[in-house]
């Protein structure tokens, strides 16, 4: 009964939706920074103190369990399993945390989906306490929708993480061809003063 009360006041059904989908959010934009960057986040698992098999193993299976979960979250949204290994995730990543802080390892990791954005510890634990909260209101919201219209939304997420990412890239790619054409204007000053350097040796 109780529970039924907290579920009334804490997470109607709108915001039992949001958190579902922020849930399957995060957890898509995490699993595929990883597996863009694979080797990056091979790195962070073996800061751990993982060996080069059990690193690979386990960055594989961390990414196919996030995206799994994300895919779950989206296509069965009124069952509990898929936010049981969302919750399995956070309480995994916080004890990651937690061991790099014991261990005093200075671990680079991947934080909802920035690769190289930090490092494990505190950021972890303190996310803990949300993604309880997030699956607390995705359990007791109730939500319920097709499979078909969970996917459509999930892939608008993907679209838009995309967009997102070549937006950045964009601003990169002028970044660099700025350099580029100021490197070349320095190359073509520096070739001719060589070429005006000859000439006058050639003169005298």
């Amino acid at each position: 009964m109780a529970v039924e009360q907290i579920g009334r006041l804490v997470s109607p059904g709108p915001l039992g939706l949001v958190a579902q989908f922020v849930l399957a959010a995060v957890f898509i934009s995490a699993g595929l920074a990883k597996a863009s960057s694979f080797s990056v986040f091979r790195r962070t698992v073996r800061g751990l103190g993982f060996g080069e098999n059990a690193s690979y193993r386990l960055g594989i299976l961390l990414i196919c369990v996030e995206i799994v979960t994300s895919i779950a979250l989206v296509i069965a949204p009124s069952q509990v399993v898929p936010r049981i290994f969302a919750l399995g995730l956070a309480v995994f990543f916080a004890l990651a945390g937690t061991f790099a802080l014991v261990t005093d390892r200075d671990v680079p990791c991947n934080c909802i989906g920035s690769l190289g954005q930090g490092t494990l510890g505190w950021r972890q634990l303190v996310l803990l306490p949300i993604w309880l909260v997030l699956v607390v209101a995705a359990q007791l919201g109730n939500t319920t929708w097709l499979p078909d219209v969970g996917l459509a939304g999930l892939s608008l997420v993907v679209i838009l993480l995309i967009a997102q990412k070549m937006v950045r890239m964009r601003g990169l790619f002028r970044t660099l061809r700025g350099d580029r054409l100021a490197l070349d204007v320095h190359l073509a000053a520096a070739t001719t003063r060589g070429f005006s350097a000859v000439r006058m040796e050639g003169k005298s």
